[in-house]
């Protein structure tokens, strides 16, 4: 059964919102930013929370088969490998105080928060759909 495209809307799931807020964060922070800084980290940032908010997105909420499951447990990875870089950008900008404290502190909140999201997320994945592994 599928869902006209008027009643379609944005998921609901923890996860996925999380991941669009901190790409929301990260471009109203970029752009704010210092011109000088756009190609120094600024563009790479905000990049880096497209791809994280990207592979959560696609990860599919109900694998029906196991290749489905390997693919979101593939992208879920992902999407913490990016987190990691993220931080690294991140730490690499906020030495040169690029960034307000209070929307540092956002974007660390935010970031922190998505990644417990998306471990707990794998977490009951394992046991969820132990009958596809």
């Amino acid at each position: 059964m599928s869902v006209t495209k008027p009643n379609r809307a944005t998921s609901k799931a923890q996860f996925v919102t999380t991941a669009r807020e901190l790409e929301q964060e990260t471009r109203k922070r970029c752009v704010n930013g210092p011109k000088r800084y756009t190609f120094y980290g600024l563009q790479e940032l905000w990049q880096t929370s497209r791809k994280i908010h990207s592979a959560v997105t696609k990860a599919s909420p109900y694998p029906q088969t196991r290749k489905q499951l390997e693919k979101r447990e593939e992208l879920l990875e992902e999407a913490l490998r990016l987190l990691d870089d993220y931080n690294g950008q991140l730490s690499l900008l906020l030495g040169d105080q690029i960034f307000s404290p209070a929307g540092a502190k956002k974007m660390s909140a935010l970031m922190a928060e998505e990644g417990k999201l998306i471990t707990g997320v794998m977490k009951s994945d394992r046991t969820r759909f132990a009958n596809l592994l």
